[in-house]
């Protein structure tokens, strides 16, 4: 895998799955975890497998196009219950709603850093063109 920016590929990994209109969009920083093996999770859910497969693929095909990264694994994909992308340091899994709530991940992992990610709360941290006043005289 060739090397990436691990801040970079998580935006385009949260943007991907916002284009795809995935639900309760997290990411679980697990650096401060003695007994971890990756440094992060992003977890999303859907609320059918068919949406599953739309937001693994589109972030599959977003961070190859635009990182030029490929997972290493993927698992899941043939059920879509719960498929999961492996990028070495940064794990992504996209559940089914079902399936996120049963196997509750976030708990399992609560001592890492869990930020919630919201799509107006992400576009609105892009700078905003800013507007020139002059002063009259």
């Amino acid at each position: 895998m060739p090397r990436v920016k691990k801040k970079e590929l998580i935006e385009v990994i949260i943007d991907a799955a916002f284009d795809k209109k995935a639900e309760n969009i997290i990411s679980i920083d697990l650096n401060k975890i003695e007994s971890r093996f990756c440094d992060q999770f992003v977890i999303c859910h859907a609320q059918s497998t068919v949406h599953v497969k739309s937001i693994a693929d589109g972030i599959y095909r977003k961070v190859r196009k635009e990182m030029r990264v490929s997972p290493l694994s993927f698992e899941g994909y043939e059920n879509a219950n719960w498929v999961l992308l492996d990028y070495a340091n940064i794990v992504v899994h996209v559940f089914r709603e079902n399936d996120r709530t049963h196997y509750n991940l976030e708990s399992l992992w609560a001592d890492g850093t869990v930020k919630k990610h919201s799509n107006v709360v992400e576009k609105a941290a892009k700078p905003a063109a800013r507007k020139v006043v002059r002063k009259s005289k």
